[in-house]
């Protein structure tokens, strides 16, 4: 027998075949892929996915690395899900992501980002998801910049320190109230 777990995102609806024997994970099972955004204006490039499940009593252990092909940096999810619940918690990171001249830069991990240039230094991702059962999707990422330089638009923004709180990564959002020095 198999578990569908399912999820309705933006309107979309997500759900995942697992095979299920006796209330177990029927075997651990890793899945590798390449995801793509179809969307008409691209919010991410390819990122190659590696997905590792495996149950504990009534829950699935999750364990998920993405990445651009040929890159180093690597965001990391762990977390459980209970199957009898349908009630999940999941850590992002903490990942750095580290950018160089004529190395890795913000556009190799999103269109979106292409706004900055020549971008030098690092930032630590760490952040959160949480599913509930009847409750929509509930997630956050902190972006911690230290002495970051970039161009950005018309203006070079030199050893940038800061956190920026994005809640909803679904319909990213920020807090007001946020400060960079």
């Amino acid at each position: 027998s198999f578990l569908v777990a399912a999820w309705d995102i933006n309107g979309e609806r997500l759900e995942l075949e697992i095979p299920f024997s006796g209330g177990q994970l029927s075997d651990a099972m890793t899945v590798s892929a390449r995801i793509s955004d179809t969307a008409k204006s691209n919010r991410f490039l390819q990122q190659e996915i590696d997905v590792s499940l495996r149950s504990e009593g009534d829950e699935l252990v999750v364990n998920v690395v993405a990445h651009p092909p040929d890159s180093e940096a690597r965001l990391t999810l762990a977390g459980r899900y209970s199957v009898l619940d349908g009630d999940g918690k999941f850590s992002i990171g903490p990942n750095v992501v580290d950018f160089a001249k004529d190395s890795l830069q913000p556009e190799d991990l999103s269109p979106l980002l292409s706004v900055f240039q020549k971008t030098v230094g690092s930032v630590n991702i760490d952040g959160e998801v949480k599913i509930t059962r009847g409750q929509p999707l509930q997630s956050y990422v902190t972006l911690k910049f230290e002495s970051l330089n970039t161009d950005f638009v018309e203006m070079s923004i030199d050893s940038l320190t800061g956190q920026l709180k994005i809640i909803d990564l679904l319909n990213p959002h920020t807090p007001s109230g946020q400060m960079f020095s």
